[in-house]
C-alpha cells in the first residue's frame, strides 16, 4: 500500500500540466461562449485532459519513484507517454482549438507556420515513422539511458524526446488537427502496422540480452523483486 502513496510532485512536471489544462480549458470555454451552435467537441476535451493525466501518471505517481529502482517499471513509463499520452493529446485536437480562439492575425500567423517548409519537412511522415524508432533504438542502445538514470536534466531530455517523436508520429494517424500531409485511411493504418515489427524486435532484443544491458540497476540494493537481469 505504501507504494501507491510514493507521488512525486516535480515542479517542471506539475506546474506546465496545470498550465496547460488550465489554458486549454479557457480556449474551450471561450469558443463554446463564442459560438453555442458549433462547440467544441466534449470527447476532445475528455481526450485532451486524458493525454494530460497520462503524462501525470507517468512522470509523478509511483511509476516515476521506482523507474530508477525496476527497469520494467521505468518501460511502462515510456510505453505511457508514447502510446497513451501523445495520441489522447492529439485526439484533442490542440491546433484545430488554437486556431478557433486566436484572432483573425494571430491565426493567419499559425497557418503559414503549419503550412511552413520547416514543418512540412517535420511532419513528413516517412520522417515522422524514422524518428520514433530513432529514438526508441537510440535511447535504449547507447550510453545515454544509463546516463539518463544518473543525470536529471538529461532524464527530462529523455522525456521530451519520447513525447515529443510520438506526437509527430501519432499526429499523420490522428488527423484531427490541419496539418501539410493528410493521409488516406488505409495508408494510416499501413503507416502504424509498420511501427509493429520494429518496436517488437526492440522488445526481443532487450528480453533476449545475456548481460545487464544497464549498470545503474546493479546500484540499487533492494531485497524484493527480480534480479536485475530478470528485470
Amino acid at each position: 500500500p505504501a507504494v501507491l502513496l510514493d507521488w512525486r510532485f516535480d515542479p517542471l512536471v506539475v506546474i506546465p500540466l496545470a498550465l496547460t489544462a488550465s489554458a486549454y480549458l479557457w480556449a474551450v470555454h471561450t469558443v463554446n461562449r463564442a459560438h453555442p451552435r458549433n462547440r467544441h467537441p466534449r470527447i476532445r476535451t475528455w481526450s485532451f485532459m486524458g493525454g494530460l493525466v497520462a503524462i501525470g501518471l507517468a512522470l509523478a505517481s509511483p511509476i516515476e519513484a521506482y523507474e530508477g529502482v525496476l527497469f520494467s517499471v521505468h518501460m511502462i513509463q515510456h510505453l505511457i507517454l508514447m502510446l497513451v499520452a501523445a495520441p489522447l493529446l492529439l485526439a484533442g485536437g490542440p491546433i484545430t482549438l488554437t486556431l478557433r480562439v486566436a484572432s483573425p492575425s494571430v491565426r493567419r500567423g499559425l497557418l503559414r507556420v503549419l503550412h511552413s517548409p520547416v514543418v512540412k519537412v517535420i511532419s513528413f511522415p516517412v520522417l515522422t515513422w524514422a524518428l520514433f524508432a530513432a529514438v526508441n533504438w537510440g535511447w535504449h542502445f547507447s550510453t545515454l539511458y544509463d546516463d539518463a538514470l544518473e543525470n536529471q536534466l538529461l532524464h527530462y531530455a529523455q522525456h521530451a524526446t519520447f513525447l515529443g517523436t510520438a506526437l509527430l508520429f501519432w499526429w499523420p494517424i490522428t488527423g484531427v488537427d490541419p496539418g501539410p500531409w493528410r493521409m488516406p485511411y488505409p495508408v494510416r493504418l499501413f503507416y502504424l502496422f509498420l511501427a509493429l515489427p520494429q518496436n517488437s524486435f526492440l522488445g526481443v532484443s532487450l528480453l533476449s540480452a545475456g548481460s545487464l544491458l544497464y549498470p545503474h540497476y546493479l546500484t540499487n540494493a533492494r531485497p524484493w523483486g527480480p534480479t536485475p537481469l530478470e528485470d
